[in-house]
């Protein structure tokens, strides 16, 4: 399940709070996936991950096989 943090205008400060802790454990959540829709569809969507996870990353996403996810929202 993916949950819905929030709805509505935030500004840097505000997204950066939802780092805080993960809804999953003790841990910070890795990021934050933020979209913008209009009407019934999507917009612009975008990623915020904190700095100890991209640094993290041996290899870029685009070297490895394409794993496919799935998303349950709540």
């Amino acid at each position: 399940m993916v949950p819905r943090l929030g709805n509505g205008i935030f500004n840097i400060d505000e997204l950066f709070r939802f780092f805080e802790r993960s809804r999953y454990g003790d841990e910070k959540c890795e990021g934050i996936y933020i979209r913008q829709d209009q009407g019934r569809y999507l917009k612009y969507r975008a990623k915020l991950v904190r700095r100890e996870f991209r640094q993290n990353i041996k290899e870029h996403w685009s070297k490895s096989g394409l794993q496919c996810n799935c998303v349950f929202w709540e």
